[in-house]
C-alpha cells in the first residue's frame, strides 16, 4: 500500500496521520496520481558514496528549494528520516525525534521517519539513496533504510521518497514498502 502526503507550508510530521491517497492534490510528479514510483524501474540512480550514520547531505545545489516561507539552495537529506532546509540547521541529537517546534538542533525540518536510521549501499540488494532530476523536479529515493541497532535489515526496512519542484515550496513524500518498525517515528 503506497501512502503520499503533501505539505506546502506544514510541517510533514503533523500531517503523518492523514491518508494523503485520499487527497486530489496528492500526486506522485512522475504519475500523476498517488503512488510509488520505483526508480529502478527507469535506471540505477544509486550513489555508492552516500552511506552512513549521524551524517547528512546536500543534493540538487542548481535548484532552490522552499520550505514554510523561505527558499532554500539544495535538497539536504540525513540517514535518520528527515530533510533538513538551511545552513547550521542540522546538529544536536539527530538520530533523536524530538517534538517541534523545538529550539535543539535540528530545526527547520520535513520528517517523514525521523528515526534512528542508517543508509547502507548495497548493489545485490538495490538498498541505498538514488538521487535524479527530470526538468526542475529534484527527486531523492531512500531504498532499504535500516534501522541503526539493525544494520542487517532484519527487523525490516523503509523505501519512500522525497520530490520537489525548483522554486517551489511544495514537498511530496511517496512512501513504499515500510514493513520495518514505527513505533518510534
Amino acid at each position: 500500500d503506497t501512502t503520499m502526503l503533501r505539505a506546502s507550508r506544514f510541517a510533514l510530521a503533523s500531517l503523518l496521520h492523514a491518508r494523503g491517497a485520499d487527497d486530489e492534490s496528492c500526486v506522485n510528479p512522475l504519475l500523476g496520481e498517488a503512488g510509488y514510483f520505483d526508480l529502478f524501474n527507469v535506471d540505477d540512480f544509486r550513489f555508492p558514496g552516500v552511506t552512513g550514520d549521524g551524517t547528512s547531505w546536500t543534493a540538487f545545489t542548481d535548484m532552490e528549494l522552499g520550505f514554510y516561507e523561505d527558499s532554500y539552495t539544495g535538497m539536504t537529506f540525513t540517514d535518520d528520516g528527515f530533510l533538513v532546509y538551511g545552513e547550521d540547521n542540522y546538529g544536536g541529537s539527530p538520530f533523536v525525534n524530538q517534538s517541534l517546534p523545538d529550539t535543539a538542533l535540528p530545526n527547520n525540518v520535513a520528517a517523514m521517519l525521523w528515526q534512528d536510521m542508517v543508509v547502507t549501499y548495497d548493489a545485490s540488494t538495490k538498498a541505498g539513496v538514488s538521487l535524479a532530476s527530470a526538468g526542475d523536479l529534484a527527486i531523492a529515493q531512500f531504498d532499504d533504510m535500516r534501522l541503526f541497532r539493525d544494520p542487517d535489515g532484519e527487523l525490516g526496512t523503509y523505501d519512500y521518497q522525497v520530490f520537489q519542484i525548483d522554486g517551489s515550496r511544495d514537498v511530496v513524500v511517496a512512501f513504499g514498502d515500510l514493513d520495518g518498525p514505527l513505533g518510534n517515528v
